[in-house]
């Protein structure tokens, strides 16, 4: 039955790369267009959004789904934001990825400490309409998620797809 059922994605280190380009090229730019749009109201949502995920990265049972959800959430409010549609739907079919990657980026305090400041970096960004701000802030963190991936690990990549 067409659109049926689950299907695995097999990425091959070629694919993440692709995923970088196009996910570095659009969601700095949703966020720099959200960041002349957004309302008051909803930057004091995404400040609770922000302090949900605070709490949620800080526990002592850390639960990766959970997490995604919440990054998800917080990231989606600020694209939405920008009222570009399109570019929203795009960023959202790259987004998958995020749930398999973003486990290794909070294997630690140090990096959980390191995602909130970067969301933080962002709300701050955001309050002081700052779009040339965020947009360097949103690429700089993606190019650098890049150059990070865990290239050597088979829990990732399969080669042979």
């Amino acid at each position: 039955i067409p659109y049926a059922g689950t299907r695995l994605v097999t990425l091959t280190k070629e694919d993440v790369r692709q995923i970088y380009i196009a996910r570095t090229a659009l969601e700095p730019i949703a966020a720099k267009y959200a960041c002349e749009k957004i309302t008051d109201q909803e930057i004091r949502h995404l400040s609770e959004i922000q302090e949900e995920y605070k709490r949620i990265v800080r526990g002592k049972e850390l639960d990766a789904v959970e997490v995604y959800q919440q990054n998800r959430l917080y990231h989606f409010s600020i694209y939405k934001a920008s009222q570009l549609d399109r570019i929203c739907v795009m960023i959202d079919n790259l987004s998958f990825f995020k749930l398999i990657y973003g486990q290794k980026l909070l294997d630690s305090e140090e990096s959980r400490e390191k995602m909130i400041a970067e969301h933080q970096s962002y709300l701050d960004a955001l309050k002081r309409r700052d779009s040339e701000l965020i947009y360097r802030l949103l690429q700089q963190n993606l190019k650098s998620r890049a150059e990070n991936i865990p290239y050597y690990s088979d829990v990732y990549f399969h080669e042979n797809a």
